[in-house]
């Protein structure tokens, strides 16, 4: 009769659930876009970044950001990337002030638009793309951390795509 009551407090206490630990991350940002004349006028990118990373080894993100005027003031133009993957790297420290550097890659899709200022019909198009970069996040408390990366983002094939304007944005 006694191991009634043992099998019961076990089994009440499998069925307790466990605190969540997956943290959810949300970091606006604002970045520079090296390898164009426009990257010494200061910051031209802005976009988001969502995703989880706890105290593991690996973590997702997904990644949107916006460039306008990359190509410069001649016509309305700019780039829209939406980026999904992994990050991986080790956390050192405690919880609530752990560092950790990671790696990222990425997949996802870069879209370039370019206006024209007469009748002709303006320039879009989606490509695939890569991106690779890393960085380091450092937690200041329980909700707040400071993090700084670098990316590399490529699209794939751009040669292939059709291109009325004669103009060259695989190569930005």
């Amino acid at each position: 009769r006694r191991w009634y009551v043992h099998a019961a407090v076990l089994i009440v206490l499998l069925l307790i659930p466990n605190p969540a630990r997956a943290e959810l991350y949300v970091n606006p940002w604002t970045g520079i876009v090296f390898g164009n004349p426009q990257a010494g006028s200061g910051p031209r990118a802005v976009g988001v970044n969502v995703g989880s990373a706890s105290q593991g080894f690996m973590g997702s993100e997904i990644s949107l950001g916006y460039a306008p005027g990359i190509f410069g003031s001649g016509a309305d133009n700019s780039l829209l990337d939406f980026m999904g993957g992994l990050t991986i790297g080790p956390s050192f420290g405690r919880m609530k002030r752990a560092v950790r550097p990671f790696a990222l890659g990425q997949l996802g899709t870069i879209r370039t638009h370019i206006g024209t200022t007469t009748n002709a019909p303006p320039f879009t198009r989606s490509d695939s793309a890569v991106g690779v970069g890393g960085g380091v996040s450092a937690r200041l408390g329980d909700r707040l951390a400071l993090r700084a990366d670098v990316r590399y983002l490529r699209t794939f094939n751009p040669e292939s795509a059709p291109n009325s304007l004669r103009v060259d944005v695989g190569n930005f």
